[in-house]
């Protein structure tokens, strides 16, 4: 898999069990690529690809197990297609950058809406989450 840096905007991070992803409200199909970077809800990670097919079948069904996603919506997460802007493609892991710097692409995100919000990631860094 390649991995670069990419931030998805309009969205937070809590400390639960384990790391939350929470969306904000996305008024019918709007898209996060109306927002600016500097936009204060965000959540910094990476974006995982691979032009092998077999492959990104492979890891998807891990993802999903990992995050308990079920597509009938009953499972720990659940899944949607989000815009994410790229960080520093000489950050990228793995290949070759999937995309310039702040160039918007389209992402699996998993999140959980209901998740306990009293320990939000300010920074939106699950790695600096221990950074006051």
């Amino acid at each position: 898999m390649t991995a670069q840096p990419a931030t998805l905007l309009g969205a937070k991070l809590y400390r639960d069990e384990y790391a939350s992803v929470v969306l904000n409200e996305r008024p019918g199909d709007a898209k996060a690529s109306h927002l600016k970077p500097d936009t204060k809800d965000k959540v910094k990670g990476w974006v995982l690809t691979t032009a092998d097919p077999a492959l990104w079948q492979e890891k998807m069904e891990l993802y999903d197990e990992i995050e308990e996603y079920k597509e009938d919506g009953t499972g720990q997460y659940q899944r949607d297609i989000v815009d994410v802007y790229l960080g520093n493609p000489g950050s990228t892991i793995g290949g070759d950058a999937i995309g310039e710097s702040v160039t918007f692409i389209k992402a699996y995100v998993y999140h959980r809406p209901d998740c306990n919000k009293d320990d939000p990631i300010l920074s939106g860094d699950w790695l600096r989450r221990d950074e006051s």
